[in-house]
């Protein structure tokens, strides 16, 4: 059981190794991409959004606030 052990520790330290330049070079390439991508998780520019849903959602919002002062909170 002890010689499988070591077998195995052996074999990761062996396999174990540093990255090369082509294998960083793709992960910052790839990070770089990942980065553009979250930018498109942003809020649509407030001018494309209709009219009526804005009104709707200053509505909402006037009656939320309304019942938030009935509660006394």
């Amino acid at each position: 059981m002890l010689s499988v052990i070591t077998l195995l520790v052996t074999c990761v330290f062996v396999t174990a190794r540093p990255p090369t330049a082509d294998e960083i070079q793709q992960e910052l390439s790839e990070q770089q991409i990942y980065d553009t991508k979250d930018d498109y998780d942003l809020l649509p520019a407030v001018d494309s959004i209709p009219e009526s849903l804005k009104e709707s959602l200053i509505k909402q919002k006037s009656r939320y606030l309304d019942m938030l002062r009935q509660q006394n909170l």
